[in-house]
């Protein structure tokens, strides 16, 4: 009897433990990052990321625990502080219609993605990518409507760098889902951050704006985020929202407005068509008492700027093209281009991590009255080798624009990226 009892359980727990991982390794080439004839910055670079974990679920308990190990092999200009190591990336419990039958709660570490990610997501696209140290309740009163209620404890994950955070930086919120007819989304969402004066340094970036560094940081963020379904193949997307708080002494008012237009061909060869447009607002005076610099509630390396990532979503436009389709019912491929302006010249051009430029070449003497930072054009390219393992290949070129040249004294020099990698799944 023991013996059978035994077995049973091994049983059970075999078919409640679910192993997974995924393997990523890719070269890397760059030439030109500072878009300067003159300097010696190419560069050639391995990466190699290793994720190894198991979902399990018992009735009305699961969870997840993983790890990933990140390691960079070659010199960068672009090196990530997390350049090698290995960290928990996600650990946390489900509790599975507890206490409601349509609710679901999660504790602990874990990935979060919302939308389209411009306000909050996994960052996957990003190396590292972020998880966060979370509560997450779900709702699903009806099968037209989902709520969502959050609250994160910012962390070292959260922000996929090197810094401690040992001092009050909470972010809390809670979105909707509305499934219609019409709206393929219809998602309205609220924000508030709420970070101590200590915690700023590792977590609110430089900003031109003067006076407000190293002060408490209370900002609430409303906004949408809508795909309207016009006919059977084209639809309109819009996300926008609204930010307004308090940065030390001084008001924080500023917007993100995103608008879409798009195709579904229903042709092989190009099968999607999407024009859009982006708003990431700037500031209009930076001896004022209100803040107009667009701030992403997490450092924003998403690949909706560029997979090159000069640019962060702050004081920044993009009017972006986007192809894509299918080649012998296996290859895929899809072409970005992308044109960037500054927003408001009164501000400055920010980085992905939210921090401000300061190239070498930078000097109080240089300044521009053009709005244009340049044009980046990116293909991808992807081919399944064996099942689950997939081939990628991307090349990127940036072309600086005169605000660039101007600002930074940057003469000449076409940013160009090449990548092939790996990834495989099991």
């Amino acid at each position: 009897t023991l013996n059978t009892g035994i077995i049973t359980n091994a049983a059970e727990l075999n078919e409640n433990l679910r192993p997974f991982g995924e393997i990523i390794g890719r070269y890397d080439y760059m030439d030109n990052y500072d878009f300067n004839n003159n300097t010696n910055d190419k560069e050639e670079t391995f990466y190699a990321r290793t994720r190894l974990g198991f979902d399990f679920g018992f009735k009305n308990i699961g969870g997840r625990f993983q790890i990933r190990d990140f390691r960079q092999f070659g010199d960068s200009i672009r090196n990530f502080p997390d350049k090698s190591n290995t960290k928990i990336r996600e650990a946390y419990i489900d509790l599975i219609s507890i206490p409601l039958e349509s609710m679901d709660i999660t504790i602990g570490r874990q990935e979060i993605a919302k939308g389209e990610e411009r306000i909050l997501g996994s960052n996957d696209w990003h190396w590292i990518g972020y998880t966060h140290d979370a509560i997450s309740i779900s709702v699903k009163p009806t099968p037209y409507q989902k709520w969502n209620a959050l609250f994160i404890r910012v962390g070292e994950s959260s922000v996929a760098d090197r810094k401690t955070i040992d001092n009050r930086a909470y972010v809390s919120g809670f979105y909707t889902s509305f499934f219609l007819e019409s709206f393929e989304k219809l998602e309205p969402y609220y924000f508030y951050q709420d970070y101590d004066s200590s915690s700023l340094p590792n977590l609110v970036p430089q900003i031109v704006s003067s006076g407000s560094q190293g002060k408490d940081y209370k900002v609430h963020t409303l906004g949408v985020l809508t795909k309207l379904n016009i006919t059977e193949n084209i639809f309109l997307g819009f996300e926008g929202n609204l930010q307004s708080g308090d940065f030390g002494a001084k008001n924080l008012e500023s917007f993100l407005l995103h608008a879409k237009l798009g195709a579904e061909t229903g042709v092989q060869e190009i099968n999607s068509v999407i024009l859009s447009y982006d708003i990431y607002s700037g500031d209009k005076d930076s001896n004022d008492n209100t803040i107009n610099t667009y701030q992403p509630l997490f450092p924003s390396y998403y690949e909706h700027t560029g997979l090159i990532g000069w640019f962060g979503l702050k004081n920044l436009t993009d009017l972006r093209l986007s192809l894509s389709g299918d080649i012998f019912n296996s290859l895929t491929w899809k072409i970005d281009g992308h044109i960037f302006s500054v927003h408001r010249l009164e501000d400055g051009v920010y980085l992905p991590n939210n921090t401000l430029y300061n190239f070498i070449y930078y000097s109080t003497s240089y300044s521009s009255t053009s709005n244009d930072l340049g044009r980046e054009v990116d293909i991808i390219l992807n081919f399944p080798l064996i099942k689950d393992m997939t081939l990628t290949a991307t090349m990127s070129s940036l072309e600086p624009g005169k605000y660039v040249e101007d600002s930074f004294g940057c003469k000449g020099g076409t940013n160009t990226h090449f990548t092939i990698g790996v990834k495989w799944r099991f």
